[in-house]
């Protein structure tokens, strides 16, 4: 009896892994076509900057350089003695549409989200709000394909995504990783607005009181997810506008990091981490069944094991592949497409790592703060 029941559960993992490559080809099939804009609303881009990070000079004025007929950019510091600061008056000078901000802090609120909303405060008429991270490296296009989709009133907020570019293979593994979570963009159900590449109408976010609910919370991109799908509307993740951002350089930290995020996720969204994140702790734990009963002479179990990871590796392929046919950067920048199918069991071990980390974290420790789980009551209360 309970080798027929092994056998389901090895089987049934064969099927589910087999169906992710889909999720990936569907999505390229409904985002093929890059959102093309009719109108061009006034915009005022918003980017938090602290300290001086890795090519951070070429970062800045690639926002200053998008192709959009009417923006204004943000840099916004916590004080003059941040060491961002040489850098972002450097770039800003002579940009008529570049300003430097300083920060007021609010209290009980992660600095970043403190750097939003002062940047908010000085957006003035603006029709949109788009929020940025000062570590992306967007194309010229990047503005105008983000705000695009916010022309169809349905749709609350514009997404993209973070893409690591690997040079190496320690740094494919992080990219490999971070390809594992992205298919689940194209999906409303899955989709969330991330906070280094969003936007949102500012009468909406006004509507929706989000700043109001960024008072006192920690997550800028879980709490405007949050409060987008709760009123009813839309999240469109927007392939065009992945993102590059640097590739952390100890795999050791990543890993940290990778378990932080999903730490975020059970905090702000419990159902949508159990619904993923217990997928990922379930073909682990079929894998492992396998390879045991393998080892102890069942040969049927040997080949689900194959065949699962086998079909793990063709995840990643299908889903390099259709980023690199979506996203807007220079074919080299691909080059070590082989590697993100070898490594994509081992980024899904990694995963399951993570989330079993997260489900016991009960604290963060970011940009030099620590926040807890027992603050996870007042979170809530300002993100419903």
């Amino acid at each position: 009896m309970e080798s027929v029941v092994f056998l389901f559960l090895a089987a049934l993992t064969v099927v589910g892994i087999g169906a992710l490559p889909f999720l990936f080809l569907i999505g390229y099939g409904k985002t093929r076509t890059a959102p093309r804009l009719t109108t061009a609303p006034s915009v005022c881009v918003i980017v938090p900057c602290k300290e001086k990070g890795e090519n951070l000079r070429e970062n800045l004025q690639a926002l200053c350089q998008q192709r959009y007929p009417s923006y204004r950019i943000l840099f916004v510091l916590d004080s003059p003695q941040d060491p961002a600061y040489p850098t972002v008056t450097e770039v800003i000078s002579g940009v008529a549409h570049a300003r430097l901000e300083y920060a007021v802090p609010v209290p009980n609120a992660s600095g970043k989200i403190s750097a939003l909303l002062s940047g908010i405060d000085r957006s003035g008429d603006a029709e949109v709000l788009v929020f940025a991270d000062s570590d992306i490296r967007p194309h010229a296009d990047w503005l105008a394909c983000l705000v695009a989709p916010l022309a169809d009133e349905r749709v609350g907020a514009s997404t993209g995504y973070r893409w690591f570019i690997p040079t190496n293979l320690r740094s494919a593994l992080v990219s490999t990783w971070n390809l594992s979570t992205i298919s689940a963009m194209f999906y409303q159900i899955t989709t969330f607005a991330w906070g280094g590449s969003m936007a949102i109408r500012a009468s909406l976010f006004q509507e929706l009181g989000i700043g109001s609910r960024w008072r006192g919370g920690l997550s800028d991109d879980l709490i405007l997810t949050n409060a987008v799908k709760k009123a009813g509307y839309r999240i469109r993740f927007v392939p065009q506008c992945v993102v590059e951002s640097p590739v952390e350089p100890s795999l050791r930290n990543f890993i940290r990091w990778g378990s932080q995020q999903l730490t975020w996720i059970r905090w702000y969204s419990l159902a949508a981490w159990v619904v993923y994140y217990l997928g990922v702790l379930f073909v682990t734990a079929v894998l492992v069944m396998d390879a045991v009963l393998f080892g102890l002479g069942g040969t049927l179990f040997g080949m689900f094991l194959g065949v699962t990871i086998g079909l793990e590796m063709i995840y990643g392929w299908v889903g390099v592949l259709t980023f690199q046919r979506l996203m807007r950067y220079p074919a080299g920048t691909f080059r070590y497409k082989l590697w993100y199918g070898l490594l994509a069991p081992i980024a899904f071990l990694l995963y399951a790592y993570n989330a079993v980390v997260s489900s016991v974290k009960r604290e963060i420790r970011w940009c030099g703060k620590t926040y807890r789980k027992k603050d996870l009551a007042d979170l809530r209360r300002k993100t419903t």
